[in-house]
């Protein structure tokens, strides 16, 4: 096998490090079937192109601001769920941005890529509608 194709399988750590994560959330985020990878021996494993893919699907995933609606509701969207609010925090890590919503009576914590967050001008107070996709919602409860 050519040398430059062995750097085409990925360990958590090297993961982590092309997505901009820690490699426990990469590892939990492989586990919970949400990033695409392979257990070999025992270990995960992933594939650079595989993971290039997934990034570059969530940054089409995010939709331009000129395509939300406007709060006179002219865009109108199939996505029933759609939040109103503005933004509390935007923390950025390598190529991912973890950004805050304040809503109405609580809050609501988004992972979207750095360039996502950047081209929408994603800043503090900025108002935003947060549409929620139900392929991409968990549930969970406390336990008893």
């Amino acid at each position: 096998m050519p040398a430059d194709r062995a750097v085409d399988i990925l360990n958590p750590s090297q993961a982590a490090a092309l997505l901009g994560l820690h490699a426990k959330t990469v590892v939990r985020m492989a586990r919970e079937g949400r990033l695409p990878a392979t257990k070999v021996l025992g270990r995960w494993r992933f594939i650079r192109g595989g993971l290039e893919d997934w990034l570059a699907g969530q940054s089409a995933r995010t939709q331009p601001a000129s395509d939300l609606p406007s709060p006179s509701g002219s865009t109108a969207l199939s996505a029933r769920n759609q939040l109103r609010g503005v933004v509390g925090r935007v923390a950025v890590d390598g190529l991912m941005a973890e950004v805050t919503v304040n809503l109405e009576p609580g809050t609501l914590v988004a992972v979207i890529t750095r360039a996502s967050a950047e081209r929408l001008g994603l800043q503090p107070n900025k108002p935003v509608t947060a549409v929620i996709k139900a392929t991409e919602v968990l549930i969970g409860t406390r336990e008893p």
